[in-house]
């Protein structure tokens, strides 16, 4: 069955299901859009697993294998999903998970696709308002500019917000994005996000994001990702962004300074 996601989870959203098995057969969970499985939930009663993963852009991503236990065919199983801002906590049958590191961005999702032995629990999907970072950002700028938009999002792998011409509101603008000055790509700010359309909907597909060429890696240092309206000296809101912070060398570990290794 597919549900429209009008409101796709969001950080600090929760998600709950009934989950039976008719003649014990697995049961699937997908939160997608066009494009890809922003997330994959498998559940194989006769494996005794539950598989996580997602399929972005037609590639699959690695799957997650969690204990499931033996449920009873005739029984229910509780099943919930916690939306961190970049982890996945999975309740079932009272154990917990929590998974890191996913490439899917469950906020993206349109549709909510379930089989016949899942039931989403009505009037229990804890889904929040627009987080606040957005909500700080959604105002027009002072004095009449013709730019307004801010990052919202930032990890190793990925940024995502908003960007808008305020004097062409059905025209998207492109973005660039660098990092430590570098850059890392273009695109156009088309996307539509629903927080968005709730605050402003004059704004609502006005949203972007881009996957960096390769994930960001540590350098001892902050790494700073920054987005520019491509061909104007405009630097959204929340920009730059420290990807990672720098530990000042008095709370490193001894031996990781060079002169502690000569």
């Amino acid at each position: 069955m597919d549900r429209s996601l009008d409101d796709p989870p969001r950080p600090g959203s929760v998600h709950r299901f009934k989950v039976r098995f008719p003649g014990y057969q697995p049961q699937i969970i997908d939160y997608l859009d066009d494009e890809s499985i922003h997330l994959h939930v498998s559940l194989r009663p006769a494996a005794e697993v539950i598989v996580v993963n997602d399929r972005i852009g037609g590639t699959w991503n690695a799957e997650v294998q969690l204990p499931l236990a033996h449920p009873r065919p005739d029984g229910a199983l509780l099943l919930e999903l916690h939306f961190g801002v970049e982890s996945l906590e999975v309740w079932a049958g009272g154990q917990r998970a929590v998974l890191a590191d996913r490439r899917g961005i469950v906020s993206e999702a349109r549709v909510l696709r379930t089989t016949e032995g899942v039931s989403l629990l009505q009037g229990e999907t804890g889904l929040p308002d627009t987080p606040a970072i957005t909500a700080s950002a959604i105002s027009l700028p002072a004095g009449g500019g013709r730019f307004a938009g801010a990052i919202d999002r930032c990890s190793e792998a990925l940024v995502r917000g908003w960007a808008a011409d305020l004097d062409r509101p059905g025209s998207p603008v492109e973005v660039e994005v660098r990092v430590d000055g570098r850059l890392q790509g273009r695109t156009l700010a088309n996307r539509m996000r629903n927080d968005l359309v709730r605050m402003r909907p004059e704004l609502g597909g006005t949203g972007f994001l881009l996957r960096f060429p390769r994930p960001l890696e540590p350098t001892g240092r902050d790494v700073n990702v920054s987005v520019h309206i491509a061909g104007q000296p405009v630097e959204l809101a929340h920009s730059p962004w420290s990807v990672f912070r720098a530990v000042p060398d008095e709370l490193r570990p001894l031996g990781t300074r060079e002169e502690e290794r000569l």
